[in-house]
């Protein structure tokens, strides 16, 4: 979009869908804190300085071929008897962009971004390439890959590589690897990028650790600058009555998100449990007999009346369901109050009004009824 700066807010989150979020030190929430506390916000900027483990730079010789035969993985050269660290690996990926190979370059122990790839390529239209394919661009098979030599295929390599040397890689015959590999000596035409998969424990630009948590995006802001006001020559007047472009920004708010968020923090082994101010319900009214001549039925439709006049959101469950039917869906649903209505009760002038959040259940007399919900809410 063109913005300087992009603040991204957050809620924590334990749920596997949720995204993936790099926290600096100082916004990090502590282990105990309440969902209030859970919500933070990140300035979207680069918080790393790189891996742990420092990328070698310094070159040992010219390029040698040598034997490996089975290996197959990174991890396998880890292994007896190469005994090759991740970091001195270079990881060769292959994908297809516009029915045209590409080679991405990524250190051993390092993870592909997908979404940074994309954003390098200009395009979400890519995919691994198949085996047959892999062989056919560069003359081996997945396991022995590598960049070395290569022409007419473009090259990505991770910006984590850019002055690597003393490096190992596949030679592009199967069952045989290259060492002393140096990036800018022996790869050509490489198009550089951040394309990892920041890890945690990295540190950040102060020098800390980065910790990474599942978190919910559930708004973020963007100051567009004058890129936009600039381009649709909108200017205003300053007070020395010179034009200027205004500056711009934007908001977002994840309606679905924060649905998503609230469920999150407010949920139990029964189900949802709705704030009021965002239950697609806020009272469940459950009476224990739906036949529309009975006392039961009689008193659920006139207190649905009196709560719908009070400006309530009501729901009527009229449904021919057993009684625990019907409170275990009102539960699972999430509605906040649910008032429940059966014939003996209503002989005793009472109804037993129940509060989702503690699920206290208490009789109450059917003249306060209405207040109690509202007093409840």
């Amino acid at each position: 979009m063109g913005h300087s700066i992009v603040r991204v807010f957050f809620l924590l989150a334990r749920s596997p869908s949720s995204v993936t979020t790099l926290i600096p030190p100082k916004t990090f929430p502590p282990a105990n804190a309440l969902p209030s506390e859970n919500l933070f916000f990140l300035t979207m900027k680069k918080y790393r300085k790189g891996p742990i483990i420092p990328t070698p730079t310094e070159t040992l010789g010219d390029v040698e071929k040598f034997q490996t035969p089975k290996v197959k993985t990174i991890e396998d050269l880890t292994r007896e008897p190469f005994n090759i660290p991740a970091e001195k690996q270079i990881k060769t990926l292959v994908y297809i962009v516009d029915d045209k190979p590409a080679i991405v370059l990524l250190r051993g122990d390092d993870q592909l971004n997908e979404s940074k790839l994309a954003a390098t390529l200009g395009t979400n239209i890519f995919r691994a390439a198949e085996t047959d394919e892999i062989h056919e661009s560069l003359g081996a098979r997945p396991g022995s890959l590598g960049a070395v030599g290569v022409k007419g295929i473009p090259i990505y390599a991770d910006k984590i590589l850019q002055n690597a040397a003393g490096m190992i890689t596949g030679a592009n015959v199967d069952g045989f690897h290259v060492k002393n590999v140096t990036i800018a000596r022996d790869i050509d035409e490489v198009k550089w990028a951040d394309l990892r998969n920041v890890r945690e424990n990295e540190l950040s630009d102060e020098g800390h650790p980065i910790k990474i948590q599942r978190a919910i995006e559930v708004g973020h802001v963007f100051k567009l600058g004058t890129k936009y006001s600039e381009s649709l020559q909108s200017n205003f007047l300053d007070e020395d009555g010179k034009r200027q472009p205004p500056v711009m920004g934007c908001y977002g708010l994840g309606v679905t998100r924060t649905l998503q968020a609230v469920i999150e923090f407010s949920h139990d082994e029964n189900g949802i449990v709705w704030p009021a101010g965002v239950a697609p319900y806020e009272v469940c009214i459950t009476p224990l007999s739906i036949d529309l001549k009975s006392e039961v039925m009689q008193a659920a439709m006139k207190l649905y009346d009196e709560l719908v006049a009070k400006g309530l959101d009501v729901l009527l469950d009229d449904r021919d369901e057993r009684a625990g039917a019907k409170f275990k869906d009102s539960e699972l649903i999430g509605i906040p109050i649910r008032v429940a209505i059966g014939a003996k009760s209503l002989a005793n002038g009472e109804m037993e009004l129940t509060v989702r959040r503690d699920g206290g259940k208490t009789p109450v007399q059917v003249e306060h009824v209405v207040n109690r919900v509202l007093e409840s809410l």
